[in-house]
């Protein structure tokens, strides 16, 4: 049973009610009180629209409007994250805002005593130079700056924020062998070791590339993040470059 591997070695975040309920039961089998965090769906999406459906977390509204009877639970935190990928400072910016006030209002509730703020993820990384902007991460720092100081005044909880792929993401590079090379009515292939393992998301993207046609250059999060998220090139070739219709896997 998961829940009984992870109990005592972490803070278990409830996404639903159901969760919170099973939580109870488990922590009362054993005569315990813990900490948990629950996930909120806020009233406010990430563009500052009224909230939309999602099968994340629990309706702000649901929660609010709830008697929270879980004797063996104290719910100590909350864990908001909306949309991953933002280059925006200004937009990031607003959503740290908006959720220190869920916070507040969260905060309120009977049963409730927040000790932290999971602020989620969102934070972007520059996949093509030629159209994207790097985040203006000063932008961030102070508006985190603002809150902290507001927070000292109010409820003095634990700031955390996801980092997500921003630290890795631009850390490395894959290499594969090619192993063959062929043309077929025109085109030609390359054929290398290892890319539907190692290039899955730029797979899924050709995939729908080659069977819709023309398709969001911006991406489908979590299919592939833009059109232009990989490139390939080949080590050691001078002169110009040849171009070919794909990569795929060799068996």
């Amino acid at each position: 049973m998961t829940l009984k591997k992870a109990w005592e070695k972490c803070t278990i975040i409830a996404d639903s009610f159901s969760e919170l309920q099973l939580l109870e039961t488990y922590a009362a089998s054993k005569n315990a009180h813990i900490s948990i965090g629950v996930r909120v769906n806020p009233n406010f999406s990430m563009d500052g629209t009224p909230a939309v459906p999602s099968k994340f977390g629990i309706d702000e509204n649901q929660l609010m409007s709830s008697v929270l009877n879980f004797p063996h639970l104290r719910i100590a935190g909350i864990h908001v994250h909306l949309r991953s990928q933002i280059l925006d400072a200004d937009l990031l910016c607003t959503y740290y805002q908006n959720c220190y006030a869920l916070a507040e209002r969260i905060s309120q509730m009977q049963g409730i005593d927040l000790s932290f703020i999971n602020f989620g993820s969102g934070i972007g990384t520059v996949y093509d130079i030629s159209t994207e902007k790097p985040l203006i991460f000063e932008k961030l720092g102070q508006t985190m700056k603002e809150l902290h100081e507001r927070n000292l005044k109010s409820l003095n909880a634990k700031f955390i924020l996801e980092t997500g792929r921003f630290v890795v993401c631009n850390a490395g590079s894959y290499y594969t062998k090619v192993v063959d090379r062929k043309i077929s009515c025109g085109k030609t292939f390359i054929v290398v070791q290892n890319a539907m393992n190692g290039f899955l998301r730029p797979a899924i993207a050709e995939l729908l590339r080659q069977n819709l046609g023309d398709f969001s250059s911006s991406g489908q999060e979590p299919l592939y993040t833009s059109a232009t998220q990989c490139t390939f090139r080949i080590l050691k070739k001078k002169g110009n470059p040849e171009q070919a219709a794909l990569f795929y896997s060799a068996a």
